[in-house]
């Protein structure tokens, strides 16, 4: 299993498993592209479904799923090393910090509170 750093946070990759196999027949977590992300996928009498969770907030990211990567990657220039404070709403930990360069990516520094 690898392991790796986004932010502050350690990731652990996850395979796709079926959650409480014999008790939720065609329940599965579904990793998705994001680091730690995960979207359910549901099967029953043929018919599938699949909930994003925050895989895709909006469905412009359907239309052009290059949009957000973009986006961020714009994001994260204009604001690393800026005193911007970055409120994450689905962080764990530290949800509060500072955006600072990091080798070929970048860290949220926790804010300190006074």
């Amino acid at each position: 299993m690898r392991t790796w750093r986004v932010g502050n946070f350690k990731v652990t990759e996850v395979q796709e498993f079926p959650v409480a196999a014999g008790l939720l027949d065609g329940l599965i977590a579904q990793a998705t592209p994001e680091a730690a992300y995960h979207s359910v996928r549901l099967h029953s009498d043929g018919d599938s479904a699949f909930i994003t969770g925050d895989f895709i907030h909006h469905p412009i990211q359907i239309a052009r799923p290059d949009a957000s990567a973009r986006n961020r990657r714009a994001f994260h220039e204009s604001f690393a090393g800026t005193d911007l404070l970055v409120l994450g709403t689905h962080f764990t930990g530290a949800g509060a910090g500072y955006l600072v360069e990091d080798g070929d990516g970048y860290r949220l520094v926790e804010a300190k509170s006074e």
